[in-house]
């Protein structure tokens, strides 16, 4: 009850947070900006995108040049790509004009001059380069056909542990430039796998500047609505739209047994859980299961076709929030398909189990219920 109770106070307080932070980045107006780039082994006509924020501008490159003109809100990154949107580079539109140059149609490694931020994620760029390129190197060697089992498995250990390595280097990044817009974007970025407290210490450190920009709005909404909650604590309720746009809260829905199970239209791992959901849904509904689907979508169509598609006849809520919806940071779901088992008491009894896992325990659970019905007079 008092974990429920702080909950529902850091509500409050993050409103008043967030609508302090929303008129203040309402007075701030959209800067012009100009990208003056460079690009060799490209033909002429072929088209370059730019993506930054809601909008996609493209442009054809001519003579190995090409030329971006447009509005961007203050501090704002933006993606530059060709055909191959995973050959990408990221970089921030902090300065009136900036120039880019690349000696090949990979842009992952093109040279970004800028001003402030894009300087300092040059120097993170630096320290992580070694280690990017090694992931690289173990991605391609992990494409090949006829690649040994046991060149996978140790391949893909190397692989976990570099980029254990990499996420040290940005923690430390973030620690060293507290006052970064950079920063601010890492730690937005990162903050549901680093967690409420590490998240809490360094965003404490930042300027109020940053702590005003989008992203530490975010850090802030995450950081007051997470509940940090692990198996054996009380759920935490929320509220969210169905499918025609009615409020509905989880505790009104729930069921003796009752699976919170988050996924998105755009997450193919997610369609195929769908399927042995279904399975494990008609198998037990008899005996007191549901489930509650929370979609990470942002657009209501896909949500709904999605639906349809993958035939999900028991409720399915959103707030069409995408990775920031309120349930999810509630419940700190890092990573999707991720599910939350909760039993009659309110007790959340699993966490993020497979379709193997999830029916072993409601068989458990179904064979326990089984034998009190006999003891029972």
């Amino acid at each position: 009850m008092r974990k429920l109770e702080e909950f529902h106070f850091k509500k409050t307080i993050l409103l008043l947070i967030y609508l302090c932070f929303a008129i203040f980045s309402c007075e701030k107006e959209n800067k012009e900006f100009e990208i003056k780039g460079k690009i060799k082994g490209v033909n002429d006509g072929t088209f370059i995108y730019l993506s930054h924020g809601n909008a996609l501008d493209s442009c054809l490159i001519s003579n190995n040049q090409f030329n971006f003109k447009g509005s961007i809100i203050p501090n704002q990154n933006a993606i530059l790509y060709l055909n191959n949107p995973s050959s990408s580079k990221l970089f921030w539109i902090d300065t009136t004009k900036l120039h880019i140059q690349s000696k090949t149609p990979n842009l992952e490694n093109c040279i970004v001059i800028g001003g402030k931020a894009q300087r300092e994620m040059r120097i993170l760029e630096e320290r992580r380069k070694i280690n990017s390129e090694e992931i690289n190197n173990i991605i391609n060697r992990l494409k090949a056909k006829d690649i040994d089992s046991s060149v996978k498995d140790s391949l893909i250990l190397k692989y976990r542990d570099i980029q254990k390595k990499t996420m040290d280097i940005n923690k430390n990044f973030v620690e060293e430039y507290p006052s970064s817009i950079v920063s601010a974007y890492m730690l937005n970025r990162y903050k549901k796998g680093w967690g409420v407290k590490i998240s809490k210490e360094m965003f404490s450190q930042m300027s109020d500047d940053v702590k005003e920009t989008h992203y530490g709005i975010s850090i802030a909404r995450f950081i007051n609505l997470a509940a940090n909650l692990t198996i054996g604590d009380r759920y935490v309720d929320f509220e969210q739209l169905n499918t025609v746009e009615q409020k509905v809260k989880f505790s009104d829905i729930r069921a003796d047994y009752t699976l919170i199970d988050f996924w998105a239209s755009w997450c193919k791992p997610c369609r195929i859980s769908n399927k042995n959901l279904k399975i494990l849904y008609n198998k037990y509904k008899s005996e007191g299961f549901t489930i509650v689907s929370i979609s990470l979508d942002e657009n209501k169509t896909n949500w709904i076709n999605a639906i349809k598609e993958d035939a999900l006849t028991w409720d399915n809520l959103t707030d069409l929030r995408g990775k920031e919806n309120e349930a999810a940071i509630v419940y700190n779901v890092d990573a999707i398909p991720d599910n939350v088992l909760i039993d009659s008491s309110g007790i959340i009894i699993g966490r993020n189990m497979d379709s193997v896992s999830l029916n072993r325990k409601l068989k458990e659970i179904d064979a326990l219920n089984n034998r009190i019905l006999k003891l029972t007079p």
